[in-house]
């Protein structure tokens, strides 16, 4: 499986990455929306991890980007994030891929790897 992580916190990405690693899967790291969508095309990956709060763009921002490509609209997405995930409404979300919405204070490493099994399934 190939994971396109979309997270700006260095030290969160090299978490995930090492996690996602040993469960053989494939990633790549764009440290901001912008990365991402010029990314996405090459890697092809199975599943996004989505952080909601990003230097550039938000995820809102790229989640509407990447509904506006019919390549890209399928691919299902993740928000891992620290904002106040009850302020986000998943049902909404859904419309845009979002499968699950993770909260980072709260997730484990496994979490994630569930999650995004779930994503794909």
């Amino acid at each position: 499986m190939k994971i396109l992580l979309i997270e700006d916190d260095q030290w969160f990405s090299d978490t995930v990455v090492k996690v996602l690693t040993k469960e053989g899967w494939k990633t790549a790291v764009a440290a901001d929306g912008a990365e991402g969508i010029d990314m996405i095309d090459d890697f092809e990956p199975n599943a996004v991890l989505l952080d909601v709060m990003l230097p550039s763009s938000s995820a809102p921002t790229l989640l509407n980007e990447l509904q506006s490509h019919t390549d890209l609209a399928d691919v299902p997405i993740v928000l891992c994030t620290s904002v106040n995930t009850e302020d986000l409404d998943i049902e909404s979300l859904r419309h845009y891929g979002v499968r699950q919405v993770l909260d980072k204070a709260q997730t484990s490493p496994q979490d994630i790897v569930k999650a995004l099994k779930y994503a794909v399934q």
